[in-house]
């Protein structure tokens, strides 16, 4: 069991919660932050907790077929980007941008370009295709 570091409460030091991944859901302490206490003029470290809710990935039949087929490195790599981008597809990402002219998104993987679509009602991340760089847009 990880531990999240060491939190001021109760009058005493005790460790943070533990980092863990539960049913579709990211567990894990906030960054510390120093907490301003009037009281006596000291900071207190205080740890809050966030949980995030991870989106499904699921793959069009092109775009599995796709996957199967490139090199098992790429597809690595490609897999564990769109697993970063599950847990939260709106955040700042250089190598993620809206498609313009038409619904969805690509992400920038190297020399290959996945096309998704976002479907918030169902929490799902829709990945369309998956094409080299050149032949992407078409």
């Amino acid at each position: 069991m990880s531990t999240a570091g060491p939190v001021y409460a109760g009058g005493q030091w005790r460790h943070g919660e533990s980092t863990r991944v539960s049913q579709g859901f990211f567990w894990f302490p906030a960054l510390t932050t120093l907490k301003f206490d009037p009281r006596n003029l000291f900071a207190k470290k205080v740890s809050s907790l966030l949980i995030f809710h991870v989106h499904a990935i699921e793959f069009s039949r092109q775009a599995a077929q796709a996957l199967k087929a490139m090199p098992r490195n790429v597809a690595t790599i490609i897999r564990t980007k769109l697993d970063a981008l599950a847990t939260d597809p709106y955040a700042p990402n250089p190598n993620a941008r809206k498609l313009a002219g038409r619904d969805g998104y690509r992400l920038r993987v190297g020399d290959w370009r996945v096309l998704y679509q976002i479907e918030n009602g169902r929490l799902v991340i829709m990945v369309l295709a998956i094409k080299p760089r050149g032949g992407a847009y078409q």
